[in-house]
């Protein structure tokens, strides 16, 4: 067990005899803390070698619990194993906070996108054309709701990005299928075929953020955020 005592010192303490408090969530060491300070010092961010368990074996064998019947090292192979297992534990958290951050950006200029949308047909005086000052609305205000939701669960909801990104392809082909005609209609053609790639690309860019962490471990990522259950809680005490 790592101890880290008052002095911010780092201690290698031996398992055997220590009992855990459930009321307190504490742990009792079989040592007193005079033991516990003078024990051998370790470095926390490097492995415990051979030479470092003889030495913590040798200054606690007689201190306490007796350290003869100690259960068998783990073979190298499996603490191979169990490094490699920590290391793809730190990937995968890494991808998971890199998928996050490509949501949020991408999704939030989105946001902006979809206010824009809503006060384009006054900002560029095109708010008489009836289709196009509709279509923008309603569309401006379907896009800002979705990309909010997907900067608020960016692991979660990637159906989301997807109609965000039909919504832009619709933007694009919507001038010619509405058949936009009259002043400032081509102003409004062109801020429906620009506005519309910026949202289907970000939201391209958002979906395939969040088709990559789930393909590696499931809608909340290969290192889960998800609530553990009750049941997942008493069983890891």
């Amino acid at each position: 067990m790592g101890i880290l005592t008052h002095g911010n010192t780092n201690h290698v303490i031996p398992a055997q005899g220590a009992k855990l408090s459930s009321r307190d969530n504490s742990v009792r060491l079989a040592y007193d803390k005079a033991t516990v300070e003078a024990s051998p010092i370790c470095d926390p961010k490097e492995d415990l070698g051979d030479e470092d368990e003889r030495k913590v074996h040798a200054f606690f064998q007689g201190k306490g619990p007796d350290l003869t019947a100690l259960p068998a090292p783990m073979a190298r192979s499996d603490v191979s194993r169990a490094k490699a297992r920590g290391h793809k534990t730190m990937a995968d958290k890494s991808y998971a906070e890199e998928a996050r951050k490509e949501v949020h950006w991408s999704s939030g200029i989105n946001i902006i996108a979809g206010v824009w949308l809503i006060i384009a047909p006054f900002a560029w005086g095109y708010h008489h054309l009836t289709d196009a000052l509709w279509n923008d609305i309603i569309l401006g205000t379907a896009v800002f709701i979705l990309a909010v939701v997907r900067t608020s669960a960016p692991l979660q909801y990637e159906s989301v990005g997807w109609t965000n990104i039909v919504f832009g392809l619709w933007l694009i082909i919507a001038p010619f299928v509405l058949d936009y005609t009259g002043v400032n209609a081509i102003a409004a053609m062109w801020n429906d075929i620009f506005v519309g790639s910026i949202i289907a690309i970000l939201a391209a860019i958002s979906v395939y953020a969040t088709h990559r962490v789930t393909r590696r471990g499931g809608p909340y990522g290969a290192t889960s955020t998800r609530p553990r259950s009750a049941e997942e809680v008493r069983r890891t005490r």
